[in-house]
């Protein structure tokens, strides 16, 4: 049986938690599919846009994160995340718009050109996030305008360089992965 020959019914949802601006809620919901009921946890939240934005045509400018998640057993080396720059597309904004917005805030940067790659979901066990991918080109500098918790540094970082960063684990962060996997192989 296909997904499209499924038959989904929402009976109910309730609210786990809600962050004080509301833009994120961990809710539970009871679902009739195919007959049978199935109660999961997932957050909702708003989208988010990734960019991978070439400085030149063989670089590509990573930022190297502080994560709070990755210090869970104290090491340092997986508190720090090598990342494509990305963020979340705020309310009324075009993820378009958000990728331009958080290239600048991040990096210090501004294109001339971002152009739509792809879009994938973050984690559909876990979230309602769809991430939005751009390439940017043309990149002019201008000024980084970190948020107050952000710890972010950036570099630029050779496009021969990636695949051995993704094969080695240096790059951990899954939509930066995905996104440069996806480049790699069919967007270049």
């Amino acid at each position: 049986m296909g997904a499209k020959d499924s038959f989904v019914k929402r009976i109910g949802e309730r609210n786990l938690y809600s962050n004080a601006s509301g833009s994120k809620k961990l809710v539970e919901t009871i679902d009739i599919v195919d007959g049978k009921e199935i109660t999961k946890s997932f957050i909702i939240e708003g989208d988010s846009a990734t960019i991978i934005a070439m400085p030149t045509d063989d670089e590509v400018l990573m930022i190297r994160n502080y994560r709070a998640a990755g210090n869970k057993d104290g090491s340092v080396d997986d508190a720090f995340s090598y990342e494509l720059p990305s963020g979340h597309v705020n309310s009324g904004e075009l993820p378009e718009q958000a990728a331009s917005r958080e290239l600048e805030e991040e990096t210090g940067f501004v294109a001339k050109s971002i152009e739509p790659l792809m879009s994938h979901y973050i984690g559909l066990y876990l979230t309602t996030c769809k991430d939005f991918v751009f390439l940017a080109k043309g990149l002019e500098r201008s000024a980084a305008r970190l948020e107050a918790d952000e710890a972010i540094t950036c570099e630029s970082v050779k496009v021969g360089d990636l695949s051995k960063m993704l094969e080695n684990g240096t790059i951990k962060d899954a939509s930066s992965r995905d996104a440069l996997l996806h480049w790699l192989m069919f967007g270049r």
